[in-house]
């Protein structure tokens, strides 16, 4: 079948298509995915219809092709004034003509920004939180939708005091572990960097450091990973990981869960190199570490795996398997090699 011609509204409307975006299989995914291989038009229009399907639930009737295109052409002709600055008003019929008034609003923004400016002067009372740990410290933060987020040392995250009405978005710069509560209408979505990472109800591990490659970690349920250009995504699936490095996505399956042991005090060093390591150490126990004498040449790795252990233990550890010395002096660590 061609789809050269197809409108966002037909890819919107198209059972196979919506159920590739709801129920991901391997096959689904290379079959789309080849569809706009070559036509960068209709990779874009595919994106688009991609992101309304994920913002909404399509437990309920498929619309008819007149109510999908009245509903957009509605909004996406609206002028700015139709707006009303005192209140927002809250749709809670679920039929087709709302969820199409929807989708159309979300493409209008895509589109143009004065719809934007306009929803942001009706929310006065939102405001923009931010938490944020410094080295040596992690917390236990919880989202306006009761989404448990354990956030790492070194590590930001910032969210609205109140979700949105057809997502939930936060931005984190660092490492964070997401517990999140389901809601099939709002998608919950984590941008970093690079990627975002959207689900609907899962328990996932986002890891995001600046100047380091960025990973995506799934336990349980289903997650899409996105570049923030829509370039390329993945579908991950509980114990499987996506990396992006080099400008690209790549998914592992049977990923180790390693990634995630630091939210349960678990530090753990698998052949890590020596700078890496080192880095680790500093974010985790939030000291600055000098290094002396180290051998030139050579190739040192960490290896090891520490619960809840306090920093001299894990040095000491550390220092007879590499041969080095240490010295603390508060949040000032020395260590020099034999």
């Amino acid at each position: 079948m061609s789809y050269k011609h197809y409108k966002i509204e037909d890819f919107l409307s198209d059972p196979n298509f919506k159920n590739w975006v709801v129920n991901p299989t391997h096959h689904s995914t290379q079959y789309w995915e080849s569809v706009g291989m070559n036509d960068k038009e209709l990779q874009d229009k595919m994106r688009k219809a991609r992101r309304v399907i994920l913002k909404l639930d399509f437990s309920f009737d498929d619309p008819t092709e007149e109510e999908i295109k009245e509903s957009l052409n509605r909004v996406l002709h609206a002028s700015p004034n139709k707006f009303d600055n005192n209140k927002i008003q809250v749709v809670k019929k679920r039929n087709w003509i709302t969820i199409g008034i929807a989708a159309s609003l979300f493409l209008a923004v895509a589109f143009s920004f004065f719809i934007q400016r306009a929803v942001l002067e009706v929310e006065p009372s939102i405001r923009i939180v931010k938490k944020e740990n410094p080295k040596g410290q992690k917390s236990t933060i919880m989202l306006p939708d009761g989404t448990k987020v354990i956030l790492n040392a070194e590590s930001t995250i910032s969210y609205k005091s109140s979700f949105d009405s057809n997502e939930r978005k936060v931005v984190l710069h660092g490492e964070a572990f997401f517990d999140v509560t389901r809601d099939p209408q709002r998608p919950f979505m984590v941008e970093t960097k690079n990627l975002v990472t959207t689900a609907l109800g899962t328990s996932f591990n986002v890891n995001a450091y600046k100047d380091q490659e960025e990973h995506v970690t799934l336990l349980t349920g289903k997650v899409s990973v996105n570049q923030l250009d829509r370039r390329h995504y993945e579908i991950l699936n509980p114990g499987e990981r996506a990396d992006f490095r080099d400008g690209l996505i790549t998914k592992y399956k049977d990923a180790s869960l390693n990634d995630v042991k630091w939210k349960d005090g678990i530090l753990l060093f698998q052949k890590t190199p020596f700078e890496e390591g080192i880095i680790e150490l500093e974010r985790w126990y939030g000291v600055s570490i000098e290094v002396q004498n180290y051998p030139e040449n050579t190739s040192k790795n960490f290896t090891g795996i520490f619960e809840n252990d306090n920093l001299s233990n894990v040095l000491e550890s550390l220092g007879y398997a590499m041969r080095f010395d240490y010295k603390i002096n508060d949040k000032s660590i020395i260590i020099t090699f034999k």
